[in-house]
């Protein structure tokens, strides 16, 4: 049986980077340290088990790389998301080699084999300093508004870290991603070669279980009626999160004044209020929120 890649992070563009970084933490989040890349972006991290959440923001001096430039594959989505106010750009899977993903991806033709490697210093909540590195590479699923990668992290031991998974929200695990498009199977066919296994599921919603939660492809209404609002056609929807209960969660969000709504037993933060990507808790052990 083929093992699929886990999600390893999503990145998140946001027009606002402290906005975005205020509006996690009155979520009850824990929100790491801004750190800058070297093209000019700059992110907060929000570490869960065995995946992260990257806000991301268009840093003083930031330059479009140019189209054939390593980092273009990755800035040129960002910047793009946050000129139309945000939105979820880019999905990071997991990687244990980015040269033989890259290879992989070009021969199957889902992609050129793009490669960007990268260095940062990355601030614990203690505030203690420590290098990071990783590898990215870049597979082509056929769409301009949301893109696909590898992530291989070369200093694991220095990225990782329990305080930062620790949040007042109660957060535990990332659940599911939604992708809109009109037509799931082309896509989805893109999809398994950077995943490594096909979906399950009908026509209108085709499902990739990972070890990290799931990717679904789905059609415009059916992402609409679980993530809300008019879902654009080629962007992610919207994404879900595992919390150990919701009481105290929709206390907080109430008390926060946090605009959100309640759909068969989630508690759903619009696209909206969340730079354009909806937000969907549910309580554990349910496992599915999409």
């Amino acid at each position: 049986m083929a093992v699929p890649r886990p999600i390893d992070h999503l990145v998140l563009a946001v027009p606002d980077l402290a906005a975005a970084v205020a509006l996690y933490g009155r979520l009850g989040f824990t929100v790491g340290a801004v750190n800058r890349h070297p093209w000019g972006t700059e992110n907060a991290v929000i570490q869960l088990d065995g995946s992260f959440l990257e806000l991301i923001g268009l840093g003083a001096g930031f330059a479009l790389p140019g189209p054939h430039e390593a980092a273009a594959p990755f800035a040129a989505p960002v910047a793009a998301a946050c000129a139309r106010g945000g939105g979820l750009a880019l999905v990071a899977l997991g990687s244990t080699d980015a040269d033989a993903d890259a290879a992989a991806f070009r021969v199957a033709g889902a992609g050129q084999g793009r490669r960007l490697d990268f260095g940062r210093t990355a601030v614990a909540p203690d505030g203690t300093r420590r290098d990071v590195a990783f590898g990215l590479a870049f597979a082509d699923i056929g769409l301009e508004a949301a893109g696909v990668f590898t992530c291989r992290h070369h200093r694991p031991e220095n990225f990782w870290n329990p305080a930062a998974q620790r949040h007042a929200n109660r957060a535990l695990r990332l659940d599911a991603v939604a992708l809109a498009v009109p037509d799931p199977a082309p896509v989805a066919a893109r999809l398994s070669v950077a995943l490594g296994i096909g979906p399950d599921g009908q026509a209108e919603r085709l499902r990739f279980a990972t070890p990290t939660g799931s990717i679904d492809v789905m059609t415009p209404p059916a992402a609409a009626a679980r993530y809300g609002g008019g879902a654009a056609p080629g962007r992610f929807a919207g994404f879900g999160m595992v919390v150990e209960a919701l009481d105290g969660l929709r206390r907080r969000l109430a008390a926060a004044d946090v605009p959100h709504r309640e759909v068969a037993g989630t508690l759903v933060v619009p696209p909206e209020v969340a730079f354009g990507t909806a937000l969907v808790f549910a309580p554990a052990p349910c496992h599915s929120v999409a």
